[in-house]
């Protein structure tokens, strides 16, 4: 198994004369990077004690991608897949020095375990070079995905969390998003902790209080650290947000290996 090129390597291989398809053949498909890929018998909705739900992502392939939209906002997951793909730029948002901090909405969202990451992929903008860029971001984070995945999982079955399962699985019902997906998306924003908080973001999804998020949903207010309220918000967010992320996509969507449950999304 083949395992993440750095920035040297991925000049090295003329990987940019290679077409789209190619590209995200070789970028982001399950043969091309070393992660903790969680088998099909742990992702199914049978072994997480919840009979009841129909839909659920597949081990290996780019459902990962869908979770950029909530770290990165709409346009900014929109501008990263482009720009993979040659077919547009990254949001100026996204390339944005904040704090001291350059290219801050990327930088700050690469784990500390990855430093190589986040050299090459400061290298590769100061250079101009988008693409390599997006490819670093989304192979790291592809890794990180399926082993957040693996361990949310297992940490979900731990009788601590079970208000939070239940939380987590009635709002899954409800919009048609796969538990192994959700539940992989709160491990990383709140470790599944319902009182996990910044200054913005709170709670079980890490969603601001007092927004509405355009009329997507019922401001939380005081109430966000109720996980059936935070659940039932963050996850009608994220099916909103799904949608909305194919339509700015347009012909990009066809590059990604999304699985077949985005077109059941309530």
């Amino acid at each position: 198994m083949k395992k993440i090129k750095n920035f040297s390597e991925f000049l090295n291989e003329g990987f940019f004369d290679n077409s789209v398809f190619k590209t995200l053949s070789s970028i982001l498909s399950p043969g091309s990077i070393e992660y903790n890929q969680p088998d099909q018998e742990t992702t199914s909705g049978g072994s997480l004690d919840s009979p009841s739900l129909v839909y659920s992502s597949l081990p290996g392939n780019d459902d990962f991608a869908l979770y950029m939209q909530h770290q990165q906002g709409l346009a900014g997951a929109t501008g990263i897949i482009k720009a993979l793909n040659g077919t547009g730029g990254m949001h100026p948002e996204t390339v944005k020095t904040k704090k001291g901090t350059k290219y801050a909405n990327l930088v700050m969202n690469i784990p500390s375990d990855r430093p190589q990451i986040k050299k090459d992929l400061i290298n590769a903008l100061d250079n101009g070079d988008q693409k390599t860029a997006a490819s670093l971001f989304l192979n790291m984070w592809k890794e990180k995905w399926f082993s957040k995945q693996t361990k949310a999982i297992k940490e979900i079955n731990n009788p601590k969390n079970s208000e939070v399962k239940d939380a987590i699985s009635k709002a899954c019902i409800k919009y048609n998003v796969p538990f192994d997906f959700a539940v992989a998306v709160a491990m990383i924003e709140s470790g599944l902790n319902p009182l996990a908080h910044g200054n913005t973001y709170k709670g079980l999804f890490a969603m601001v209080p007092t927004s509405d998020y355009g009329g997507v949903i019922t401001p939380m207010g005081e109430k966000w650290n109720d996980s059936y309220v935070n659940a039932e918000a963050g996850i009608a967010l994220l099916a909103n947000n799904i949608k909305k992320f194919k339509k700015n996509l347009g012909s990009d969507w066809a590059s990604l290996n999304i699985g077949k449950w985005v077109n059941n999304l309530a």
